[in-house]
């Protein structure tokens, strides 16, 4: 999945819809990271999830690359059942100066998240999916 920043950019996901895949509860996690806040929201704008954070210090990320909640950085779930989500990023003024700080959202693997995600610009970030079998899909699977 893609990696939004720049403080205000929305980014519609990929909409699983009418296929079998959407995204997995148990294996992802919602991550913002800087100063700001971000929702997940439904197409139709309804919210299912978000958190905010704030910086210490101009702080953007923590050395250890550790995602402390709240400051600089914070981790929510996800859903049941979520087939396509956009999201919001917007950032907050900094206590230090009042700038604008920006900080970026995303939905990435709970095991990978530290390995590519945490400080870094990659705008590709790994994202687990569940693949579910209809009816007619779990009779044949039985057969073989």
């Amino acid at each position: 999945m893609q990696k939004i920043s720049n403080c205000s950019e929305t980014i519609k996901s990929l909409d699983f819809g009418k296929t079998p895949l959407m995204y997995s509860k148990s294996h992802n996690k919602f991550v913002v990271e800087g100063c700001g806040n971000a929702l997940m929201m439904y197409d139709d704008g309804s919210v299912i999830t978000g958190c905010s954070t704030t910086c210490l210090n101009n702080t953007i990320s923590d050395t250890n690359n550790k995602c402390i909640v709240g400051i600089s950085c914070c981790q929510t779930t996800i859903p049941h059942y979520l087939k396509s989500y956009r999201m919001n990023l917007t950032g907050l003024a900094s206590q230090m100066g009042g700038d604008r700080a920006c900080g970026s959202a995303f939905l990435t693997d709970k095991d990978l998240y530290e390995q590519f995600a945490v400080g870094g610009a990659d705008s590709a970030i790994p994202t687990s999916l569940l693949w579910t079998l209809a009816g007619i899909d779990k009779n044949q699977a039985n057969l073989v």
